[in-house]
């Protein structure tokens, strides 16, 4: 009988083994693998290259051994738990903040125009400006990027509450890319527009200090 990690070991060298069907036949743009206790390293490594991901030897073997963990207390590990597992084991530095948020307001409603108005430091030297967008969150990073100069796309925006109630704190993730490199940011406030702000500037900063990581090191 083929094991989980078999299967997926089989998969990854040749799909034609196990799937009866292409996944493009009825809609689907490839495969994916659900990863679970009995995953290896192949199945691993592949998703997180699949995310985006490329990491050192050393780093790899730390967050496997943490997703081991994990997968043994969870039937599936989905890729919100690999984002997690990369940000704990591998992305904790302590980043220096070449950006840094100083004042914040935006203006939104239903006969309003979504507008932001960011001072920020860039560099230790004081930057402000403002810009629209579609909503308010989008009017604050595009004047974010305005005045960071950022090339960096937004992959993936999410919020969650920390705590109950109407005055419940909100945390914001955000994923971040450019030219490869591809960091989380995290913000948590009271105003989910200054934790969304704060959570972009945050994976900025990342994403400023994987960059001369990377030029300095050939690796993650």
């Amino acid at each position: 009988m083929r094991t989980e990690s078999g299967i997926q070991d089989g998969l990854l060298k040749d799909k034609s083994t196990y799937e009866i069907m292409r996944p493009e036949s009825v809609g689907i743009s490839r495969s994916k693998l659900v990863l679970g206790k009995h995953s290896g390293r192949h199945a691993f490594k592949t998703r997180l290259s699949e995310m985006g991901y490329d990491l050192s030897q050393e780093n790899l073997e730390r967050a496997f051994e943490t997703f081991k963990r994990l997968a043994d207390l969870k039937k599936e590990v989905f890729d919100e738990d690999l984002e997690a597992i990369v940000q704990d084991e591998v992305l904790r530095v302590e980043v220096p903040d070449r950006y840094r948020l100083l004042k914040f307001k935006v203006q939104s409603g239903t006969d309003t125009s979504p507008r932001a108005e960011v001072e920020m430091e860039v560099d230790s030297r004081a930057v402000s400006g403002a810009g629209t967008g579609d909503g308010p969150v989008d009017a604050a990073y595009n004047t974010i990027a305005a005045l960071t100069g950022t090339k960096s796309r937004l992959l993936k925006y999410s919020v969650n509450a920390i705590t109950g109630g109407t005055d419940a704190q909100g945390e914001v993730s955000v994923r971040v890319e450019e030219g490869g490199h591809i960091v989380l940011g995290q913000g948590s406030h009271t105003d989910i527009i200054v934790a969304s702000a704060k959570a972009y500037i945050n994976a900025l900063n990342r994403l400023e200090h994987m960059k001369k990581e990377k030029r300095d090191t050939p690796v993650l």
